[in-house]
């Protein structure tokens, strides 16, 4: 039982690392966009087709953008760290395979979350039945 505990808790880790990575991927073009976006809004104002609040508001926006981004590159360690433990390994050696949860997708026909659910019910239907492996 304490093995198919351990294999679950790995899925789940290798999982929201691998989702971590999808939305850090996103996070950074959102900053990309917020830039390129600031420098239209930039060109604009020289035109004289947008104003210095509309400047102000983009910067808002880019600053936003860009400070989601280290929390998730923290969690993203975090739970590679544990997914390194977990499988006794040095964390600061370890890296993961992957950068986003759709090729697991694809590969297995499956959402990660429901990859994981199936891991959880045998997990508890096996503890039910009092049977461990």
């Amino acid at each position: 039982m304490v093995a198919l505990t351990v294999t679950t808790n790995v899925a789940d880790t290798y999982l929201a690392t691998l989702a971590l990575r999808q939305r850090l991927g996103i996070a950074r073009q959102n900053v990309d966009v917020a830039k390129r976006t600031l420098d239209t809004v930039r060109a604009k104002l020289s035109h004289g087709t947008a104003t210095q609040l509309d400047i102000e508001q983009q910067e808002t926006l880019l600053a936003n953008a860009d400070a989601a981004v280290p929390a998730l590159e923290e969690q993203e360690r975090e739970a590679r760290y544990t997914l390194a433990i977990l499988l006794g390994r040095v964390p600061e050696d370890f890296d993961v395979q992957g950068d986003s949860v759709d090729a697991i997708r694809s590969h297995f026909g499956f959402t990660p979350a429901g990859a994981a659910a199936i891991l959880r019910s045998v997990s508890m239907d096996l503890r039910h039945k009092g049977r461990s492996i």
